[in-house]
């Protein structure tokens, strides 16, 4: 028996000295306070509007362009005019596996966009099943139909990717067990896991008992700079925003708190009772934008109606946190810079919110 007990002891003492993994990096600056670098959007001068558009769940404003995600089947994407009266232009990816179609539902605000030289607007965009989609937005426009190409094809199912031009394209996916989520560059054939991914893709969910939810705590939106050539990862569930740069020579994690979420005990919840924290995402050149929440959980998220968001605006050096706070509840924004106004939508009500920032 004692023997036994020996065993049991030396064992204890192994598992304690080995390292608690975090989905986190090493460095963590845990914000509890903004101080002065925290705004109120002003209500005397929003307006709301109704776009005539059912099921919308995500959009995105882009040069003249207002695009939307909707649950019509016969047009998935909506392309309007950004301003009043906001005229559509095209409606766009019916739904279906031919070409010009889509038989997943893709939100309009997570394309990535670029305009040519000659004005062009086109989308690039992940189907679903690993392939890369240009969606060549003024082409459609002019031609009413959807004009598209493929960029590349993983030849697999991902549920990231990322075009990085030069420098290859960035994947994530399942692991084999479903427990942990993998990134990789694919670089002229070549896969590529720098330290920083390494670290992120650590983490593995300990409960093998999956609902079809608890995978969803490693999950959140990827967001890439090609100018900085840095990445942003905005987490559903967790309280936390990952930014790391391509050549491993940054990563640090932004904790909203003093405290980050252990993803095993979150994973463990309830679907109902887990945390809510980054709705939305966006990325734009100087700075990655989050649409938060602070304690509300998914049972709150959708059934009370006080709950109000903020934006934490985060410049791509990670030197400065900024926090903007929200009215209304919204669970989608985006910003028309030309004219300095937030558009935000509440999927709930299907109204759309618009904020004059040009004071703030």
């Amino acid at each position: 028996m004692k023997k036994i007990f020996h065993v049991f002891v030396a064992m204890l003492f192994v598992l304690s000295c080995q390292p608690r993994v975090r989905f986190a990096f090493d460095d963590i600056e845990y914000i509890t306070s903004f101080g002065s670098d925290e705004r109120y959007l002003p209500t005397h001068t929003r307006s709301v509007i109704d776009l005539g558009i059912d099921g919308i769940s995500s959009f995105k404003i882009y040069g003249p362009y207002l695009i939307v995600s909707s649950k019509d089947d016969k047009g998935q994407i909506k392309v309007l005019d950004k301003n009043a009266p906001y005229t559509l232009l095209g409606s766009f990816f019916p739904k279906g596996n031919g070409p010009g179609e889509l038989i997943y539902p893709v939100p309009a605000g997570t394309f990535q966009y670029q305009t040519g030289e000659d004005g062009t607007v086109c989308a690039e965009f992940s189907d679903g099943t690993g392939k890369i989609i240009r969606f060549n937005i003024t082409e459609s426009v002019c031609e009413g139909r959807t004009v598209t190409e493929k960029v590349s094809d993983a030849g697999r199912l991902t549920f990231e990717t990322v075009d990085l031009g030069e420098d290859g394209i960035f994947y994530k996916e399942m692991s084999s067990e479903r427990d942990a989520q993998i990134r990789f560059i694919v670089r002229d054939g070549e896969k590529i896991v720098t330290r920083s991914m390494e670290k992120l893709n650590a983490p593995i969910i300990r409960n093998k008992v999956d609902d079809g939810t608890r995978f969803n705590v490693l999950s959140g939106q990827v967001f890439y700079n090609p100018r900085v050539k840095r990445f942003a990862e905005t987490l559903g569930e967790i309280n936390a925003v990952h930014m790391y740069s391509l050549d491993d020579s940054f990563a640090k994690t932004f904790c909203f708190g003093d405290k980050l979420y252990d993803f095993n005990e979150i994973a463990d919840r309830d679907f109902a009772n887990r945390p809510v924290t980054c709705v939305s995402s966006r990325a734009y050149d100087d700075f990655l934008v989050v649409l938060y929440l602070d304690g509300v959980t998914e049972r709150e998220f959708q059934t009370d109606p006080s709950w109000r968001p903020s934006l934490l605006l985060i410049l791509w050096d990670g030197s400065e946190v900024r926090k903007l706070n929200i009215p209304d509840r919204v669970d989608s924004f985006d910003v028309d810079f030309e004219t300095l106004h937030i558009f935000a939508f509440d999927s709930d009500s299907e109204t759309m919110y618009i904020y004059d920032a040009s004071d703030v």
